[in-house]
């Protein structure tokens, strides 16, 4: 169907997007016009699809949809006659952004993509058209999201859009002075912008990066400008309003007007607060550190407010070491706040929350990064440090129901609504705590205590409420004996039955109230126990993962599991443990005195026999103790013995063994079997013999109390109260002397867990971020012993230097220290003398994970992780682009067989890689490696477990791997060590040869020797 040319014409001249066209090449364009009908719901284009044409509308409308959420689709705009749509998808060769679905009966304009392409081709400005129409839409977009102006409506934005101005600032070019008359506010599009006062000597006032505003005193008065603004080191897009343009679109909204004011005053009280202490500046090196941080104390208000350290700063980049320097004075931790604020100074990159965790971990703190609900904000573990869009880094203090307490390192202690927190809150926060250090205390109980203490800080109103409910629990106890006694006295003997209902009554409230009260007690104690629990645990954690690896090495998988079980032992001991005595040692205090004025001979059996139970158990104990150790170490064993076979089942085939590793488990079975009977003997005789003597204190009881009431001297509720309120002290005491047995096995677990404890970590002495490296490496008098008492040295005097960029081949005899010297270079071994430099820079200054990241190792006994392909290859940055894991898959020779799995990268290789084969996952550590662009590349034996054909595939690539890298390989193989660029030979722990291959052949020396061994063979 075609429409009459003229009438065609006339449609698309009034089309925006070819309105500039010339009436000879709009009749071109209307030939190529398909005229196509939709009716009510038939989509026109689908979300994510590619674009299939340009679509003008005739008659009708259409809705643009949003259908992605999974529920009702979500409509975004209604478009009507005369307006097009699909330009964008064609013009930038990109999948539909939103669905275009017909709202009706409706009639368009199909101009095809090849057709389109065409025209833009022959006339430009119709792509100039839609970058322009496109950028409009990201600006509308963009302002849409700037909180300030958020009270304007759609129309006035697209006004203000009109109205602004895009400017291009130079690295360091100034766009307002101090002291000019503003003139306009300014929206920062992209980079960032410096803040600076001049007249304070250059003063730093802080920055503005993409999203924010500045300049915005201008629209307050006239007054000069009070700092100056200046791109940042790789400069800016600004968006430029001038003052007039700006109070012409906003008018009277009042809303926006105060907005505006409100942000910057507080920007303003926040500049008087970091040039407060300016006019010192003259002062001698000793008062640096008072410039750098103002400390001080806030005490909260309540009956149960506590006081909190506060450390105000007066240069902005320091927010996060403040807070660290904060959290630190809280748990009474000394730390390096000045070293960490003069490393920060030095380096003043854009604080997060994970570059503030590893700062404080590195001065011994623990951290955790979270992200909350607001509906869980109670669950917030305090103190923690978030970003606030507003002030920037601060420290969350206190949360209760109806207020927030913050500390803000720039201007102090703030106490926000519950409500306006949780609006200002992304939801991301990083808890800090200290975590306690049981090596360093062994067995010693009080020293333990102390490491407790701090933890239990940040919970201490939790706790107080814990103390005063158990006080409140063991007082009410005393009261259903003596309710018991009443009722048997003057009701039942007398006859009062009115006291009955007036005691029936009493007894039911308290006996309620007190059951609630044991209810709320047990719940608090649960959420204290799981705080501290996840803090326990990731401690022990933390420390094994940050052990050398020579250390880690010497402990079965087995025992370092039991051994991390161990920790719940210690926290059952310490938190209900702790418990246990206090209420029972409460208990005994309280009722053994009023048992004594009931009836001090029932008092004394009642003592007597608790004292013979009590003698028992403890003698028992130590025996108790040796069958728990005895099963301890037999279920590490098993354990180790069960890891052993599930990771070693194809061996265990390969060789027919399954009958050996059949008997050896059941020989483990067996003994496990023999010694739990044994254990379970002791435990039937020892029970009998309490309740025997337990049986005997009642029946004496008993038996003496009635000869007493029978005498007159008690009357039968005395009796029948004496014998509850005597189980109430009888109890207690047993449990105190079960406790022993609990304390033997709290020693032992301490000790287990000492075992691992007790070895010093990977030192990480370091605080400076790792620069970006070139490659240069130099060794400088390095000598290491695995165990320096010894006096044998696996290097002796090593000194080495290597350009950046150079292809470094190590080679020489098994155990001559190869791969000792080459993990060196990312501090896996640390040099018992001498030192490691890295572009000129001894590496044990530096932060050590920052180093690591960025060095590759391709191990020579590959790991693989469960997971998927891209998992694996991500696995130091896990947000690495998708084309980048495929460049470096391609590279290391991946991508061959992970484009033929079935999900491809996201396919999952089960638990160790055991879905791929040997050299597959050699190819994948490879790409792993390289995945980050490492300018240090380690290879030790890169090939040495692939088949020919994998190991061509590698080598055909090596080449391209080790390019712009300093490559540092081990390798047996002379096609690997040929190309080198220098050749290292060692010799019994030394550097006996240099040079490349043609030298060193030429020399006639032991890599000579080596190389025609090599070929004989």
């Amino acid at each position: 169907m075609r429409m009459p040319e003229l009438n065609l014409v006339s449609v698309l001249r009034d089309v925006w997007l070819f309105s500039s066209l010339p009436d000879e090449l709009l009749a071109s364009v209307a030939d190529k016009i398909e005229i196509v009908n939709y009716r009510l719901g038939e989509n026109v284009l689908k979300k994510n699809d590619p674009g299939v044409g340009y679509f003008i509308i005739h008659k009708g409308k259409v809705r643009v949809v949003d259908d992605t959420g999974g529920g009702k689709p979500v409509t975004l705009a209604v478009l009507n006659a005369g307006e097009g749509f699909g330009e964008r998808s064609l013009f930038l060769d990109q999948p539909v952004s939103a669905t275009i679905r017909s709202a009706g009966k409706t009639v368009l304009l199909k101009l095809s993509k090849e057709s389109f392409a065409a025209l833009t081709e022959h006339s430009p400005e119709i792509g100039q058209k839609i970058s322009q129409a496109q950028e409009r839409q990201e600006e509308f977009a963009f302002l849409k999201t700037q909180q300030l102006i958020s009270g304007l409506s759609p129309q006035q934005t697209e006004q203000m859009v009109s109205k602004i101005s895009r400017i291009e600032k130079q690295p360091d070019e100034v766009v307002f002075d101090e002291g000019e008359t503003p003139s306009a506010i300014f929206f920062v599009r992209k980079g960032k912008v410096k803040l600076t006062k001049p007249s304070a000597g250059g003063r730093l006032l802080g920055f503005r990066r993409e999203g924010d505003v500045f300049g915005e005193m201008s629209l307050m008065n006239d007054e000069p400008c009070v700092e100056r603004a200046s791109s940042g080191d790789e400069g800016c897009t600004l968006m430029r309003l001038t003052v007039a343009d700006f109070k012409d679109v906003v008018g009277d909204s009042e809303a926006v007007t105060q907005a505006i004011n409100d942000y910057a005053y507080r920007k303003l009280q926040q500049r008087k607060v970091m040039l407060l202490e300016e006019e010192d500046k003259g002062s001698d090196d000793a008062d640096e550190t008072q410039k750098l941080f103002k400390r001080g104390r806030i005490k909260e208000d309540g009956l149960f407010g506590g006081y909190y350290p506060l450390t105000i700063i007066t240069d902005p980049v320091l927010s996060g070491v403040a807070c660290i320097d904060m959290v630190a004075t809280y748990f009474d931790k000394e730390i390096s706040s000045e070293k960490l604020a003069e490393q920060q100074k030095l380096n003043p990159n854009i604080e997060d929350l994970h570059s503030i965790g590893r700062k404080a971990e590195s001065q011994g703190l623990m951290t955790r990064l979270v992200t909350l609900g607001s509906e869980n904000l109670d669950a917030l573990a305090v103190p923690a440090v978030y970003e606030d869009p507003e002030y920037g880094i601060c420290l969350i203090y206190n949360i209760s129901s109806k207020h927030v307490l913050i500390a803000d390192p720039a201007q102090g202690i703030k106490r926000f609504a519950r409500d306006e927190f949780v609006n200002r809150w992304n939801g991301d926060a990083l808890t800090l705590t200290v975590a306690p250090d049981f090596g360093a205390v062994g067995d010693n109980a009080a020293g333990l205590l102390k490491q407790f203490l701090p933890l239990m800080k940040p919970h201490r109103g939790l706790i107080a409420r814990i103390v005063v409910i158990t006080v409140l629990v063991q007082l009410a106890g005393v009261l259903p004996p003596f309710f018991t006694q009443i009722l048997v006295d003057n009701v039942l003997v007398v006859g009062d039955f009115d006291l009955l209902v007036l005691l029936l009554v009493g007894l039911v409230i308290a006996t309620f109230l007190v059951t609630m009260a044991d209810a709320v007690k047990d719940f608090l104690a649960i959420h204290l126990t799981r705080r501290i629990t996840a803090t326990l645990f990731t401690r022990f954690f933390d420390h094994i993962l940050s052990l050398p690896s020579q250390v880690l090495n010497k402990w079965d998988t087995g025992s370092l599991t039991a051994r991390f079980e161990e920790n719940e032992t210690i926290l059952n001991t310490m938190s209900n443990g702790a418990m246990t005595i206090a209420m029972n040692s409460f208990s005994v205090l309280v009722y053994t005195p009023i048992l004594v004025a009931m009836n001090p001979r029932l008092a004394c059996i009642t003592i007597f026999f608790c004292l013979c139970i009590c003698t028992i158990t403890l003698l028992s104990a130590k025996k108790i103790r040796r069958f728990e150790q005895m099963e301890f170490d037999l279920g590490a064993e098993q354990e180790s013995h069960m890891i052993e076979v599930v990771k070693g089942i194809d061996t265990i085939k390969a060789l027919a063994q399954e009958d050996e590793f059949i008997d050896r488990g059941k020989a483990y079975f067996a003994r496990n079997m023999n010694l739990s009977y044994e254990k379970e003997r002791f435990d039937q005789r020892l029970e009998f013999a309490t309740e025997l003597l337990e049986a005997l204190s009642n029946i004496l009881v008993m038996g003496v109390g009635a000869w007493f009431v029978a005498k007159g001297k008690m009357t039968p509720g005395q009796l029948i109260a004496f014998t509850s309120l005597s189980a109430m002290v009888t109890n207690p005491i047993e449990e105190l002397a079960g406790f022993y047995d609990e304390w033997l096995e709290f020693k032992v677990a301490l000790q287990r867990i000492n075992d691992i404890l007790s070895s010093k970590r990977e030192q990480n002495d370091g605080v400076a971020i790792c620069p970006p490296l070139s490659g240069s490496i130099k060794f400088e008098n390095v000598t290491f012993s695995y165990d320096p008492e010894s006096g044998v040295n696996v290097l002796n005097n090593v000194n080495l230097e290597i350009q950046a960029g150079q292809k470094v081949a190590f080679i020489g005899r098994s155990g001559c220290g190869k791969s000792t010297l080459v993990n060196m270079v990312n501090r896996i071994l640390t040099p018992t003398s001498g030192r490691v430099l890295i572009d000129g820079i001894d590496i044990s200054k530096l932060d050590l994970v920052s180093l690591r990241q960025q060095i590759g190792v391709v191990e020579q006994s590959p790991f693989v992780f469960s997971g998927t392909v891209r998992e694996n290859i991500t696995i130091v940055n896990p947000s690495t682009p998708y084309e980048a894991v495929v460049s470096a898959a391609t590279l290391a020779g991946v991508h061959d067989f992970a484009s033929n799995l079935p999900m491809r990268y996201d396919t999952r290789i089960g638990e160790g890689g055991r879905a791929l084969s040997g050299g597959q996952q050699q190819r994948l550590i490879i790409a792993r490696a390289i995945a980050g662009d490492p300018k240090i590349l380690i290879l030790d034996e890169a090939t040495s477990a692939l088949d020919n054909e994998s190991e061509k595939i590698i080598q055909k690539n090596l080449d391209k791997v080790m390019a712009d890298r300093t490559t540092l390989a081990i390798a047996h193989r002379l096609s690997t060590i040929r190309n080198a660029d220098m050749i290292v030979v060692l010799e019994n722990g030394e550097v006996a040869e240099t040079g490349d291959h043609e030298e060193l052949m030429k020399q006639k020396g032991f890599y000579h020797y080596l190389v025609t061994k090599s070929n004989e063979g």
